[in-house]
């Protein structure tokens, strides 16, 4: 509010300068909250006023834009404005920090070769790999596409717990050893993962353990770890975990009679749809169930269509601390009412209902 407020003002008083430093800001605050259609609002409106001021603002507002066309998932559009701001400021670290971005988003989009062939023509900045950089090339070493020299991940793992968060090192680490030292990354990640169910690093911990059960095969490993991710028991039966990282997947389960079973999956190029992603056999497993928990973390959590519809489920989830409402032990009932259907249902419109006067009710329109 105060950015929108100082960039009113500067604007009335046709201060072009302030304006385009708040405009700066206000976009980058509002692409890190990921209201991107706002960020990009502010900046395509402020770029003609700021082009009068030098490259250093341009060059700031096109990488607000590029940040938001990477969160939006818009490769091509990221990659122009990411580039194009770096060669408009003409700063070495800044060409280094858009390669590894566009190499980043690459990988993210499945298409590791790409991702490489990047990362291989990066600018000589004299400085150590940044945290990102750093954590993909682990990845690429893990699929066999760039090895990682000791050199560059003892230096890259000094820089981030220097500079950034010791913890993350030590989980970037981990990552590393588990595809390298399996013992030895396990214990690092370990040690890390026993920490709170909302701390970053315990949570990124817990998810690398877990990607790695299954590929261990080990079902009950995986539903414990995604459970313990989301601060909640795995039920005795009818559950599911499901844990994706990169080009992996795993999805462990007990059925309703709390049979474990396992299996994983890999991709060569992007995640595929979310109806696609469970395997069948999977499915059919907990089809006797009444009704499924499933357990996953990001990118799944809350994903539409992971199980079909006729298989009611849930996603499992930590219960918020008491606000001061109603116990748990007060029955509670939701009732829909005065809702007139999509006329392509041919359904009747919902009728009305008057709420009791014996019972405290909250109307929601």
């Amino acid at each position: 509010a105060r950015l929108r407020a100082g960039l009113a003002a500067c604007e009335g008083a046709r201060q072009t300068y302030v304006c385009g430093l708040l405009s700066g800001q206000l976009g980058e605050l509002l692409a890190s909250m990921h209201r991107t259609a706002e960020a990009r609002a502010v900046v395509m409106l402020a770029l003609p006023s700021v082009r009068l001021h030098g490259r250093d603002f341009e060059s700031a507002h096109e990488g607000v834009l590029g940040e938001v066309a990477r969160l939006e998932g818009a490769f091509a559009p990221m990659r122009a404005w990411l580039e194009e701001s770096a060669l408009r400021s003409g700063v070495c670290a800044r060409e280094r920090w858009v390669s590894v971005s566009v190499a980043y988003a690459r990988a993210s989009s499945g298409d590791l070769a790409a991702a490489r062939d990047r990362l291989t023509q990066l600018p000589d900045c004299g400085a150590p790999p940044s945290a990102t950089e750093l954590d993909l090339r682990i990845q690429l070493d893990r699929v066999g596409l760039l090895s990682l020299d000791a050199p560059t991940l003892k230096a890259g793992l000094e820089a981030v717990r220097a500079h950034d968060d010791p913890e993350f090192a030590q989980v970037l680490e981990g990552n590393y050893l588990l595809g390298h030292d399996p013992a030895q990354g396990r214990a690092v990640l370990g040690s890390i993962a026993a920490g709170p169910v909302d701390d970053p690093n315990a949570r990124h911990a817990r998810h690398m353990l877990a990607v790695d059960a299954a590929a261990q095969g080990d079902a009950e490993a995986v539903l414990r770890l995604a459970g313990a991710d989301l601060g909640v028991a795995p039920p005795p039966a009818c559950v599911l975990a499901a844990v994706v990282d990169d080009e992996r997947a795993g999805f462990a389960l007990r059925d309703a009679e709390g049979r474990p079973w396992i299996a994983r999956k890999t991709f060569a190029g992007p995640l595929p749809p979310f109806a696609e992603l469970v395997p069948a056999d999977a499915i059919a497993r907990l089809r006797p169930c009444g009704a499924v928990v499933v357990l996953a973390s990001a990118p799944l959590h809350g994903a539409p269509r992971l199980l079909p519809a006729d298989l009611p489920w849930a996603y499992g989830s930590q219960r918020p601390a008491s606000s001061g409402g109603p116990s748990p032990s007060t029955p509670r009932a939701v009732v829909v009412a005065d809702v007139e259907p999509p006329a392509s249902l041919g359904l009747p419109r919902v009728g009305a209902w008057a709420p009791s006067t014996d019972v405290p009710s909250v109307a929601l329109t």
